[in-house]
């Protein structure tokens, strides 16, 4: 495999010297992002045998077997953690004040949280499944209604002997937050021109994510269902959200009608 072409002329003697030297280490670090962490590299160097002839360099790589995880530790610390053990409630100047039996909601957040771990034991070890496992992770509990949860360490330790690679991470979940009361103004108004549907929110539910709200149009034909619908989210206040301008453009566009794009599609 051809990885690229320097011209002899292009560099001199020294130069091409040391990046002779510096590609079985190269290729080494290469490797190690894929999971082979006991290549065998080695290099060869053949000057030409005719005046003017190019010099041949022979790079010859045999990456091994791929490493595989052999043990995962994924711990949480904080409310979550707390709440699965059976203990909630804050700690004071005086003492503990909180309740033991466990919490339900923890505890099945917590299962559910190590069950979806993308990078069970056995699986092949690479640096970008590895970042993807851990970007995954977090995300779950955040939606989970853990919205400040952070790692507090992870790390990878690497027994290139027995080619394994066991995982270790710890997560701070935060508090859990529920939804309070949810103020929406001027829905009696919007109602006057539009159906308005809030679906799947209730005082208490966990937060995960946002909320959509939808305003809905009905008429004989698209461009003014559309019109009515937005004519009613125009009468809506809702502190915090943000609504899209181009619902059904492409619609419209097919019609020969103005409406506003997407930014990217």
């Amino acid at each position: 495999m051809r990885l690229g072409r320097i011209g002899r002329d292009d560099v001199d003697d020294s130069e091409w010297a040391r990046l002779i030297d510096a590609a079985p280490a190269q290729v080494r670090e290469l490797l190690q992002t894929e999971g082979y962490f006991a290549p065998q590299v080695s290099v060869t160097r053949a000057p030409g045998r005719a005046t003017g002839q190019a010099d041949k360099v022979r790079l010859v790589v045999a990456p091994g077997a791929r490493a595989r995880i052999s043990r995962v530790t994924l711990e949480a610390e904080g409310e979550l953690e707390r709440g699965a053990a059976g203990v909630t409630g804050a700690t004071g100047a005086t003492g503990t004040a909180g309740t033991t039996g466990g919490n339900a909601h923890a505890a099945a957040t917590l299962a559910q949280w190590r069950r979806a771990w993308e990078l069970p034991v056995g699986s092949d070890f690479r640096n970008s499944s590895w970042s993807s496992a851990k970007s995954a992770a977090l995300a779950r509990l955040r939606a989970a209604g853990y919205a400040l949860a952070a790692w507090t360490g992870t790390g990878a330790d690497v027994n290139a002997e027995r080619n394994e690679v066991r995982l270790f991470l710890v997560a701070d979940s935060g508090p859990l937050f529920r939804l309070g009361q949810i103020q929406i103004e001027g829905l009696a108004a919007a109602r006057e021109e539009a159906q308005i549907f809030l679906a799947g929110v209730g005082t208490g539910d966990t937060v995960s994510g946002g909320r959509v709200l939808a305003s809905v149009g009905v008429a004989r034909d698209f461009a003014e269902a559309r019109s009515i619908a937005y004519r009613g989210l125009a009468k809506i206040d809702l502190q915090g959200g943000f609504a899209r301008s181009d619902i059904g453009w492409r619609e419209m566009a097919r019609l020969g009608l103005t409406a506003t794009p997407p930014v990217s599609d």
